[in-house]
């Protein structure tokens, strides 16, 4: 009932279902229980329809290979279920396409003085491609629509509650001055060595190197240091 609905929201959210549209939109297509209160403004001035069918503000990119047919067609499948977010697909280098020509055409090269700290290598032409994809990606992020951008790779796999998670991992950011977020990575360092949590809830550590870039959020600050970085 609508006076149902109200005592759950009145309870956890201290704010009131306004009119039967509301109510139906609670009742019927959430579970009023597992709505983020960061997301429920205490104004009565403003639907809380509205407010919570708000689109997460973010700009999102996917990357992927053109020859990547099946990762993609999964990727939009999924990414579709995600109501409340926008995203592109960005279609990466191909590191295997990339030749000395290519790096002397796009006036490139690789430090020498480089190489991989656990594989003790020299960085590889898939690794370059990746690399130059997402450097891409935050040159499009810098003048995108919003100041937080996710930047995806095909093969990321999603948490149940993706969605609410993201809110929820957005709205902690808020507290917190940074360049980039890790959703997920793959920690190299020794498991001994601790790393230390940077909020009060002990959701947020300052990472120790890492491998992956499979989701990580990123701020207009860190594309603008970034490319000025060269």
């Amino acid at each position: 009932t609508k006076k149902g609905c109200n005592d759950i929201l009145q309870k956890y959210y201290n704010s009131e279902c306004k009119n039967a549209i509301d109510w139906f939109f609670i009742n019927h297509m959430n579970n009023p229980m597992t709505i983020n209160p960061a997301l429920v403004k205490h104004n009565n001035n403003e639907s809380i329809r509205e407010t919570i069918n708000n689109k997460i503000k973010i700009n999102c990119y996917i990357i992927n290979l053109k020859r990547c047919n099946k990762k993609r067609e999964k990727m939009i499948k999924k990414m579709n279920q995600f109501t409340e977010m926008n995203y592109k697909i960005y279609e990466s280098i191909d590191g295997q396409k990339i030749d000395n020509d290519y790096l002397k055409t796009h006036d490139l090269k690789s430090l020498d003085e480089w190489s991989d700290p656990y594989h003790n290598r020299k960085i590889t032409k898939g690794e370059v491609g990746c690399s130059l994809s997402h450097y891409n990606v935050y040159k499009e992020a810098l003048n995108d629509k919003y100041d937080i951008t996710l930047v995806l790779e095909d093969d990321a796999v999603f948490s149940d509650g993706f969605e609410n998670e993201l809110r929820s991992l957005l709205y902690d950011l808020n507290d917190l001055e940074y360049d980039m977020c890790y959703l997920g990575r793959k920690k190299m360092t020794d498991i001994n060595i601790f790393e230390e949590y940077i909020n009060e809830k002990n959701t947020f550590v300052e990472p120790t190197f890492s491998y992956w870039c499979l989701g990580y959020l990123i701020t207009r600050n860190f594309c603008q240091k970034i490319i000025e970085s060269n």
